[in-house]
């Protein structure tokens, strides 16, 4: 919950009773905008267990410059890192970044909704020696 109440309106926090009230709240009122789109997202654990692993796929919905929510087939643990590469309508991709789980549910149809905070960049040096090579 730490991670959440930073980005929440400082007025809406103040009409809360209790954390009961502001759980269930359908979507708590944000400082930053947030974009309905639709978009695959790959993801493994961060920082990865060995080579082997696979990315997994998700998608996208509603999507800030500081947090998403992701449409995944497994649940998260809350608090798991993981390294986030959101592709574009074309499939390239928009940049990885490092993110962390802070809310995790599942849904009807047997697929889990996972909050992520989005924590950094991973697109540094490394990325742009490695598209010059």
């Amino acid at each position: 919950m730490t991670a959440v109440m930073p980005k929440l309106d400082p007025s809406a926090v103040t009409q809360v009773q209790d954390l009961r009230t502001l759980n269930s709240a359908p979507s708590p009122i944000r400082r930053e905008l947030r974009a309905d789109e639709i978009r695959i997202a790959q993801y493994t654990p961060f920082p990865r267990e060995n080579a082997s692993q696979q990315p997994r796929v998700g998608f996208t919905r509603d999507v800030s410059a500081l947090g998403m929510c992701l449409g995944v087939d497994q649940p998260e643990p809350i608090g798991a890192l993981l390294k986030i590469d959101v592709r574009r309508l074309d499939g390239e991709s928009m940049g990885a970044s490092i993110a962390r789980v802070v809310w995790c549910t599942g849904s009807r149809d047997g697929r889990h909704w996972i909050g992520l905070d989005l924590l950094c960049e991973t697109n540094g040096k490394r990325t742009e020696l490695a598209a010059e090579a």
